[in-house]
């Protein structure tokens, strides 16, 4: 038997998959003069990932052990199986995704904390990295978290117990309120100077007061998670139903009701009430409270969930043999022109800043957050290029496996999205330790800073990765 892959580490990327084939009939034809007296192949399933994106990989680690038959099967028909899988190609698709959302984002922060506001701007490059990061970075990752965790949290395909389902559950909406936590307490010690006291630091822990731009952006993951587990059996079963109106009515709940909760806006948060902008809008705020309500935000949740179920129906049908409409490029046209419609509003208000946007077009108001938002033209309008990015995500994943030149650029990308709560935390403790109150990078350079600042993040989680114990 071949040796198995270290545990921990499933392999992924372009590259293995593409090596599969080749190593099946290299490894046969090198073992085919050798007598097997008995051949015993033992292997232990290995844990899950927490990323629900890696359970639809699953089918392939059993080609990439690599083992060879043993001769009295060699006569027996192979089972039929798609080459790579549509789920496994849209996985590697969705961790290209996140890789190039995560560049923009830790990019967008260098120029926030190192260059001047003019540069932000008013240069080329600062005003399109800000506007794209403001825009696409935290509805493309909230979409693609509602993705993974449908099929890590929300379905229990692999019939596993109750309580383990929830601890697994617990244990992921765990990780972003340490990484709450470590970013606020950076901003708040090594950014504002804050006295180290243990009101501050109860303060923090609380979240009653939110330091820097990071913690309100990574909580609302584990309120979108929480939230949903909580009506999940609801959920499915509604999404389940052989009925089509019950079909139709949960979808409809799904994406209509945070809409809808965009129009209910608390009028005061002051004080302790201050935890209600964790949730819903408001007018009047304090300062160092949440500038993302997660609530609304559920729009783009469970629109990655909705996609998850759809990519799993579509799977099934490529499977069986059926024509899908992910084939039909005139059926993707027809979706894109739709979402480009909803995006006109939010392309109008392109020179303003979308960091924190709040405009009046004939159409409506487009706000992000903060005060009243986000408004439904914000989280509609910014569907369009988020849809692009994923189509050119795919296209990617599928170029990476024709010409394996292109594979150490999807390899990036794909290890950057697979980890991208890591390089989001890292890169925003570290940026609050280097403000100097001194502005002298243009954007262009606090791109170039932005690629050190990965590779020493990189080099962390190698050291990580390779430690002993």
């Amino acid at each position: 038997a071949a040796r198995r892959p270290a545990a921990g580490h499933p392999p992924r990327g372009c590259s293995s998959l593409r090596r599969t084939a080749e190593e099946r009939e290299s490894k046969q034809d090198a073992m085919a003069p050798a007598v097997y007296l008995c051949s015993c192949v033992f292997v232990k399933p290995e844990k899950d990932a927490e990323e629900g994106t890696q359970e639809e990989a699953a089918p392939l680690m059993a080609a990439e052990l690599g083992i060879a038959a043993p001769t009295h099967l060699e006569d027996k028909k192979p089972v039929a199986r798609p080459a790579a899988g549509f789920l496994t190609e849209l996985s590697h698709a969705w961790d290209i995704f996140k890789g190039v959302l995560c560049i923009f984002m830790v990019w967008s922060h260098v120029d926030l904390t190192l260059t001047t506001g003019t540069d932000q701007l008013y240069t080329h490059v600062g005003h399109t990295v800000g506007n794209v990061a403001s825009g696409m970075c935290f509805l493309g990752f909230m979409i693609s978290y509602g993705y993974s965790c449908h099929f890590a949290y929300l379905t229990n395909s692999k019939n596993r117990p109750a309580s383990e389902q929830f601890f697994r559950m617990m244990r992921s909406a765990c990780l972003p309120i340490m990484g709450a936590w470590m970013c606020a307490f950076a901003w708040a010690f090594m950014f504002f100077k804050l006295p180290i006291t243990w009101t501050t630091a109860i303060s923090i822990f609380t979240f009653y007061n939110v330091f820097g731009n990071g913690p309100d952006f990574i909580l609302s993951f584990t309120t979108t998670l929480l939230l949903s587990y909580t009506w999940h059996k609801w959920m499915n079963a509604g999404l389940d139903s052989k009925n089509s109106w019950k079909q139709g009515l949960t979808v409809a709940i799904m994406l209509l009701g945070p809409l809808l909760l965009t129009q209910f806006v608390v009028q005061n948060c002051t004080g302790e009430r201050k935890y209600i902008m964790f949730f819903l809008e408001c007018n009047i705020r304090d300062a160092w409270t949440c500038n993302l309500p997660a609530l609304p935000h559920l729009f783009n949740f469970n629109l990655g969930v909705l996609l998850a179920r759809l990519s799993a129906r579509e799977d099934k049908k490529l499977k069986e043999g059926q024509e899908s409409f992910i084939n039909s490029p005139l059926m993707l046209a027809g979706i894109a022109g739709v979402l480009f419609t909803m995006a006109v509003p939010l392309f109008s208000a392109w020179s303003f800043n979308y960091g924190n946007l709040t405009v009046e077009t004939k159409w409506g108001p487009v706000i992000r957050g903060f005060s009243g938002g986000p408004s439904p033209l914000w989280l509609l309008g910014n569907l369009f290029w988020l849809f692009m990015l994923f189509i050119a995500s795919v296209l990617a994943a599928r170029v990476a496996m024709a010409y394996k030149s292109f594979c150490w650029v999807t390899d990036t990308m794909e290890h950057l999205g697979a980890n991208v709560l890591l390089y989001l935390v890292m890169s925003d403790m570290m940026l609050a330790g280097l403000y100097s109150g001194r502005f002298d990078m243009h954007p262009a350079g606090a791109g170039v800073f932005t690629a050190g600042m990965m590779v020493a993040i990189r080099f962390v989680h190698y050291l990580g990765q390779s430690s002993r114990k």
